[in-house]
């Protein structure tokens, strides 16, 4: 799926990370071939001292614009590097749930296998992330072989600076969380030996998804990995690790211990699937809904069974205050957590007023859903 930026305009905070990341790629790929260009033009330009006067000047304008093009691009790259809403996820659900995503997401059932070389957590931007290794898996599909399959690995891997060399790769040496999706099933360091970086203008030349991984990577001070190695093809992405400072676990007294139920209510799969995971992975039941009308629905069909309703403002068919304000007619004290990512805390406190228990600006962290579900069941 190609990035979708129409959202922008409604203030959607995770279009505008994805808009961040696509730019960023560009400034990167930009970056590699502008010094490339200027190196060429060093070549040219001392073998033209022989030639006559206008072709000299031709050749000093083009370096003129070709030293402006990567003085900028030296310059924006650090300035863009700004931390995304990451945390630590544990990586098995994870890659559990990008997997179970890519089978609902394609026309044709995807062969798909995934295997975790370890069970450790990764320190993401789960919105992020998921939505472009979903992405890569979807772009693979359609090149698969008859009878091949997509792999999906994920693990650590120490990379050292001979390795981060060979790949030209700007990364600063050290342990890597790595993704791996290649057409055949290889070791992690495998996949490495044979991808190359992005960075390195591929041909044909990356497109806006490409330069989109490539971008998400970067933010997680990563990078992405071309693996093109005869039939065998894929992306290689590593993402840094959590600096030791980072709590890797949510407060006990943020973890539901009575096996509660929340009904997430939202309409796009990526938030079912990841926010899903959030709340099982705190203990709590899930039940779905992917508008306001099936929200009460299954709300008055589960009488006393829901323990909190996590309701987002942006619905087709019924939006969220209508669907609130027929809530509290069947139970006047259901408790409703509100949450957008296009719409501020401001423009709900009319629902607020009316009862609503709190509100999360999308996108949000697990510490923080954990935190505020925790609030509301308890008071």
């Amino acid at each position: 799926m190609s990035p979708n930026f129409t959202d922008l305009v409604r203030g959607d905070l995770s279009q505008a990370r994805d808009f961040l990341a696509l730019t960023l790629g560009y400034a990167y790929v930009m970056r590699h071939s502008a010094r490339q260009l200027l190196a060429y033009h060093n070549l040219i330009d001392d073998a033209a001292r022989s030639l006559n006067q206008s072709t000299r000047d031709f050749i000093r304008n083009a370096g003129v614009i070709t030293t402006q093009l990567q003085q900028w691009s030296e310059a924006i790259v650090p300035d863009c590097m700004v931390d995304s809403v990451r945390e630590n996820l544990a990586l098995r659900p994870i890659l559990e749930g990008i997997a179970d995503q890519c089978q609902k997401l394609s026309p044709t059932p995807i062969p798909l296998k995934v295997s975790i070389k370890s069970d450790q957590a990764i320190y993401a931007d789960p919105y992020q992330m998921q939505q472009a290794v979903i992405d890569i898996i979807l772009w693979l599909a359609p090149q698969l072989p008859p009878g091949g399959a997509i792999h999906l690995a994920g693990g650590s891997v120490q990379f050292t600076h001979n390795n981060f060399t060979v790949l030209r790769s700007e990364c600063t040496p050290g342990a890597y969380s790595v993704i791996g999706i290649t057409t055949e099933p290889l070791a992690l360091e495998d996949y490495i030996a044979a991808a190359e970086a992005l960075t390195m203008p591929p041909k044909p030349s990356p497109d806006l998804n490409m330069l989109h991984w490539l971008g998400v990577a970067k933010i997680h001070h990563g990078d992405l990995f071309l693996h093109r190695d005869g039939s065998q093809r894929g992306v290689v992405m590593i993402l840094e690790q959590p600096p030791p400072s980072e709590e890797t676990t949510t407060p006990e007294s943020a973890v539901s211990s009575n096996q509660e139920t929340i009904l997430l209510v939202d309409d796009e799969d990526m938030i079912w699937d990841v926010i899903s995971n959030m709340l099982k992975t705190l203990g709590y039941t899930v039940l779905l809904a992917s508008n306001g009308r099936e929200a009460v629905d299954i709300y008055r069909n589960n009488p006393g069974q829901i323990d909190l309703v996590l309701l987002d403002m942006v619905m087709p068919e019924m939006n969220a205050r209508e669907a609130f304000f027929i809530l509290k007619e069947i139970d006047p004290n259901v408790k409703v957590l509100l949450s957008s990512g296009f719409v501020s805390e401001a423009d709900t406190q009319d629902v607020l007023n009316a009862g609503a228990r709190g509100f999360l600006r999308k996108p949000y962290s697990m510490r923080d859903l954990a935190q505020k579900v925790r609030d509301i069941l308890d008071h």
